[in-house]
């Protein structure tokens, strides 16, 4: 996964394993430039290769007015 990330990674993996067992929430927190957006994306990466589907929103400001359009945008890779 991430050089120097490990514990981080191997948390990662755990996390996604046990996804089968129930309901799951994982928080990536830290201070700006730490790697969290990379370390997100690894977590899409190994998620995908284990099966796992992985929807995903970008919300930006513009679209805080419109109520829904956070879940339009993650809803919108989901497949019929």
């Amino acid at each position: 996964m991430l050089i120097g990330r490990d514990a981080e990674a191997a948390k990662i993996i755990r996390f996604l394993c046990e996804l089968s067992t129930g309901s799951r929430v994982l928080l990536i927190e830290g201070e700006a430039g730490i790697g969290k957006t990379t370390l997100l994306k690894e977590v899409k990466n190994a998620a995908v290769q284990l099966g796992i589907m992985v929807l995903t929103a970008y919300p930006v400001e513009s679209e805080m007015p419109l109520e829904f359009a956070g879940l339009a945008d993650l809803l919108a890779t989901v497949p019929d």
